[in-house]
């Protein structure tokens, strides 16, 4: 990570479970810092696992890491889903 920030790998996974095949993407996720920035997900090269981008299918499952680079900061930080333009979202603090 650069000057000052650090990495945040959070380990998810995602159940389809509408009744249409549903697309997703690392880019689904984004982070809140501390200070109030919200920052997209980042392309670590040496995290294994990361979540690719697909589409999956009712029923079906997938899991994989998403990768953040965050300013060192003391206080909480959230994750953002929100799968599309049109859809809810979910947030979740990092502990």
């Amino acid at each position: 990570a650069g000057s000052g920030k650090t990495y945040v790998v959070a380990d998810v996974s995602l159940e389809n479970t509408s009744d249409k095949t549903q697309p997703y993407s690392s880019y689904d996720f984004r982070m809140q810092t501390t200070g109030g920035q919200v920052l997209d997900s980042t392309i670590a090269f040496s995290i294994e696992d990361t979540l690719d981008s697909a589409d999956l299918v009712t029923g079906g499952k997938t899991s994989g890491k998403v990768v953040f680079e965050v300013p060192v900061e003391e206080g909480h930080q959230y994750i953002i889903w929100k799968p599309g333009f049109d859809s809810a979202r979910a947030i979740v603090q990092v502990k």
